[in-house]
Protein backbone atom coordinates (compact mmCIF):
# COMPACT_ATOMS: atom_id res chain seq x y z
CA UNK A 1 0.00 0.00 0.00
CA UNK A 2 2.71 2.79 0.61
CA UNK A 3 4.40 1.91 -2.31
CA UNK A 4 1.09 2.20 -4.29
CA UNK A 5 0.77 5.37 -2.68
CA UNK A 6 4.53 6.77 -3.14
CA UNK A 7 3.93 5.91 -7.11
CA UNK A 8 0.61 7.93 -7.07
CA UNK A 9 2.14 10.95 -5.26
CA UNK A 10 5.19 11.13 -7.97
CA UNK A 11 2.90 10.23 -11.01
CA UNK A 12 1.27 13.58 -11.65
CA UNK A 13 2.55 16.72 -12.83
CA UNK A 14 4.56 18.77 -10.30
CA UNK A 15 4.77 15.92 -7.70
CA UNK A 16 8.00 17.41 -6.55
CA UNK A 17 6.16 20.54 -5.18
CA UNK A 18 3.16 18.70 -3.39
CA UNK A 19 5.63 16.14 -2.13
CA UNK A 20 7.71 18.87 -0.45
CA UNK A 21 4.74 20.49 0.65
CA UNK A 22 3.51 17.11 2.11
CA UNK A 23 7.20 16.48 4.31
CA UNK A 24 7.16 20.46 5.59
CA UNK A 25 9.75 21.72 3.06
CA UNK A 26 7.86 24.10 1.52
CA UNK A 27 8.36 27.19 3.50
CA UNK A 28 6.95 30.11 1.33
CA UNK A 29 3.51 30.45 -0.25
CA UNK A 30 3.74 30.90 -3.97
CA UNK A 31 2.73 34.19 -4.00
CA UNK A 32 5.85 34.72 -1.95
CA UNK A 33 7.89 32.96 -4.36
CA UNK A 34 6.21 34.70 -7.11
CA UNK A 35 6.98 38.25 -5.70
CA UNK A 36 11.01 37.30 -4.78
CA UNK A 37 11.22 35.69 -8.20
CA UNK A 38 9.55 38.92 -9.58
CA UNK A 39 11.76 41.16 -7.92
CA UNK A 40 15.49 39.05 -8.27
CA UNK A 41 14.53 39.80 -11.98
CA UNK A 42 14.01 42.96 -11.74
CA UNK A 43 17.22 43.69 -9.97
CA UNK A 44 19.42 41.60 -12.25
CA UNK A 45 18.25 44.11 -15.19
CA UNK A 46 18.71 46.86 -13.14
CA UNK A 47 21.94 45.53 -11.70
CA UNK A 48 23.78 42.47 -14.11
CA UNK A 49 24.89 41.12 -10.75
CA UNK A 50 25.38 37.84 -10.25
CA UNK A 51 26.52 38.04 -6.71
CA UNK A 52 22.72 39.52 -5.81
CA UNK A 53 21.16 37.04 -7.87
CA UNK A 54 22.70 33.86 -6.53
CA UNK A 55 22.07 35.23 -2.62
CA UNK A 56 18.58 36.30 -3.46
CA UNK A 57 17.78 32.79 -4.57
CA UNK A 58 19.21 30.85 -1.96
CA UNK A 59 17.25 32.73 -0.04
CA UNK A 60 14.21 31.21 -1.58
CA UNK A 61 14.81 28.28 -0.24
CA UNK A 62 12.99 26.96 -2.94
CA UNK A 63 15.13 24.25 -5.58
CA UNK A 64 11.64 22.82 -6.77
CA UNK A 65 10.37 26.87 -8.25
CA UNK A 66 14.13 27.57 -9.62
CA UNK A 67 13.26 26.81 -13.47
CA UNK A 68 10.47 29.58 -12.85
CA UNK A 69 13.23 31.94 -12.10
CA UNK A 70 14.46 30.34 -16.02
CA UNK A 71 11.56 31.17 -17.32
CA UNK A 72 11.00 35.03 -16.07
CA UNK A 73 14.30 35.84 -16.86
CA UNK A 74 13.28 34.63 -20.07
CA UNK A 75 10.28 36.74 -20.54
CA UNK A 76 11.68 40.07 -19.50
CA UNK A 77 14.50 39.08 -22.16
CA UNK A 78 12.07 38.68 -24.74
CA UNK A 79 9.71 41.80 -23.87
CA UNK A 80 12.25 44.92 -22.64
CA UNK A 81 15.87 43.12 -23.12
CA UNK A 82 16.55 40.91 -25.94
CA UNK A 83 19.84 42.80 -26.35
CA UNK A 84 20.85 41.00 -23.23
CA UNK A 85 20.42 37.62 -23.61
CA UNK A 86 23.95 36.70 -23.25
CA UNK A 87 24.16 38.18 -19.86
CA UNK A 88 21.17 36.41 -18.59
CA UNK A 89 22.52 32.61 -19.88
CA UNK A 90 26.18 33.89 -18.33
CA UNK A 91 23.96 34.36 -14.98
CA UNK A 92 22.13 30.72 -15.19
CA UNK A 93 25.47 29.01 -16.37
CA UNK A 94 27.31 31.01 -13.39
CA UNK A 95 24.51 29.73 -11.26
CA UNK A 96 24.85 26.09 -12.16
CA UNK A 97 28.26 26.20 -11.95
CA UNK A 98 28.23 27.57 -8.42
CA UNK A 99 25.91 24.43 -7.67
CA UNK A 100 22.83 27.34 -6.91
CA UNK A 101 20.48 25.99 -9.90
CA UNK A 102 20.11 22.52 -11.00
CA UNK A 103 20.35 21.87 -15.31
CA UNK A 104 17.45 19.98 -14.76
CA UNK A 105 15.37 23.47 -13.43
CA UNK A 106 17.15 24.91 -16.29
CA UNK A 107 15.79 22.13 -18.63
CA UNK A 108 12.62 22.96 -17.28
CA UNK A 109 12.27 25.83 -17.70
CA UNK A 110 12.82 25.81 -21.20
CA UNK A 111 10.81 23.57 -21.54
CA UNK A 112 7.43 26.01 -20.44
CA UNK A 113 9.20 28.25 -22.23
CA UNK A 114 9.27 26.63 -25.63
CA UNK A 115 5.45 25.83 -24.71
CA UNK A 116 4.48 29.16 -24.26
CA UNK A 117 6.36 30.64 -27.14
CA UNK A 118 3.81 30.61 -29.94
CA UNK A 119 1.30 33.12 -28.47
CA UNK A 120 4.38 35.04 -27.36
CA UNK A 121 5.81 35.44 -30.86
CA UNK A 122 2.97 37.23 -31.81
CA UNK A 123 3.66 39.84 -29.48
CA UNK A 124 6.97 39.92 -29.10
CA UNK A 125 8.54 38.62 -32.30
CA UNK A 126 11.99 39.20 -31.05
CA UNK A 127 10.84 36.34 -29.08
CA UNK A 128 11.45 33.50 -30.96
CA UNK A 129 15.09 34.12 -31.36
CA UNK A 130 15.75 35.10 -28.26
CA UNK A 131 14.87 31.47 -27.16
CA UNK A 132 17.15 30.30 -29.53
CA UNK A 133 20.20 31.88 -28.27
CA UNK A 134 19.53 31.71 -25.07
CA UNK A 135 18.96 27.56 -25.62
CA UNK A 136 22.01 27.96 -27.72
CA UNK A 137 24.47 29.99 -25.08
CA UNK A 138 23.01 27.61 -22.37
CA UNK A 139 23.82 24.15 -24.60
CA UNK A 140 20.79 22.28 -22.77
CA UNK A 141 18.70 20.08 -24.89
CA UNK A 142 14.94 20.75 -23.72
CA UNK A 143 14.23 16.86 -24.69
CA UNK A 144 16.35 15.15 -22.39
Amino acid sequence: PVVELVRALLKPKNSGVRLSRIWGHDRHSLKELQDAVHALVHEFFSTYSHEKAHKAILALEAPHYHHEIVRQLFNECAHKYAEEVGNVAELLLSLVKEGVLALSEIRLGLQQIQKELPPMVAEFPQAQKVYETLAEQLKVSVSA
